[in-house]
């Protein structure tokens, strides 16, 4: 007697009994209402031979067809999820939940290989400025002995103009460069928070450009930095980490700026030793405040390259190079 027909056969997947009985089988929809029974067999798996519900329910009709994907009588718990994220209600990898509607309308870009640059250029303005620091302070040295007429060395006076001039030229054109480079990267993290939180974003995205312009440079750079940093937290999170961070940036920059016209004010007129002195000793302050101020923006700038390439993690996206 042959063995196999000694063994329980398998109930077919697409029994009406197990439709109407097995709560697997027969989804609620966001409404609390039940999806209705499905016109085919329980939702196939790809290949022959996989299990369906259980090890011992084996699915073996290959010519079973597929359900078209996001179908209204489609008997998934979520239909239209995409790939990737997390489904309503779900933590992400941080553990904290949002809702799925925080996934993002669009492709977010990577700014985790722009921030490093900003930073390595910010790195090279804190070795320049601090060349320029030394060159100011010998000369504020050689004009304080100027008091005595008799100690003026014009040779000495001379060179030591080349070497704060010197100084100040290469300070200058690494400031250049990274504020080009800042800006590109500071445009790229304000497109990536109108994706996740347009509502939250108080400015567009061209603020990220002409709010560096005088004047409204006081505060518009704050608030887009501001709400970028909003728009990689959940809804109505009370996390604050990176706020202090993006504070004490700002009033550095708004210190450096305040310093930075009156020296140049200063400037404009240096008849007199007193002038001179008067000028070099505010030099000598501003290139102090710019060294604290691009320390500062470092922390700014890790503070917001880490909080995006977090949000791009969590959304689903993997943290790219860009």
């Amino acid at each position: 007697m042959d063995g196999r027909q000694d063994r329980p056969q398998p109930e077919s997947p697409g029994s009406a009994d197990a439709d109407a009985t097995d709560p697997r089988l027969r989804p609620v929809s966001d409404n609390g209402l039940a999806y209705p029974p499905p016109p085919y067999p329980p939702p196939p798996y790809p290949s022959a031979g996989q299990s369906y519900l259980s090890p011992d329910q084996p699915y073996s009709s290959p010519n079973q067809p597929y359900p078209p994907a996001n179908q209204p009588d489609q008997p998934y718990p979520y239909p239209g999820l995409r790939p990737g994220h997390p489904a309503a209600g779900q933590p992400p990898s941080g553990g904290e939940p949002y809702p799925a509607s925080w996934a993002p309308a669009g492709t977010p870009a990577g700014v985790r290989t722009l921030g490093l640059a900003v930073q390595i250029m910010l790195g090279l303005g804190l070795v320049a400025g601090a060349v320029r620091l030394w060159a100011e302070t010998e000369q504020w040295a050689m004009i304080e002995r100027w008091s005595n007429p008799r100690s003026i060395d014009l040779a000495e006076a001379d060179a030591s103009d080349q070497f704060v001039f010197a100084a100040t030229m290469v300070w200058n054109v690494v400031l250049v460069a990274t504020a080009v480079l800042f800006v590109v990267w500071f445009f790229r993290l304000r497109r990536n928070a109108g994706l996740w939180a347009p509502a939250a974003q108080r400015l567009g995205q061209g603020a990220a450009i002409w709010g560096w312009l005088p004047v409204v440079n006081f505060w518009i750079p704050f608030q887009v930095a501001q709400d970028a940093l909003t728009a990689t937290k959940p809804p109505g999170s009370p996390d604050k980490t990176g706020k202090g961070a993006l504070r004490f940036w700002w009033i550095m920059w708004v210190a450096m700026v305040v310093v930075g016209f009156v020296n140049r004010a200063w400037g404009q007129e240096l008849d007199t030793l007193a002038e001179v002195r008067r000028y070099t000793s505010n030099s000598i302050l501003l290139t102090l405040v710019s060294l604290v101020a691009a320390i500062a923006a470092i922390g700014a700038v890790r503070v917001l390259t880490a909080a995006q390439e977090r949000r791009r993690t969590v959304a689903g996206y993997p943290s790219g190079p860009f």
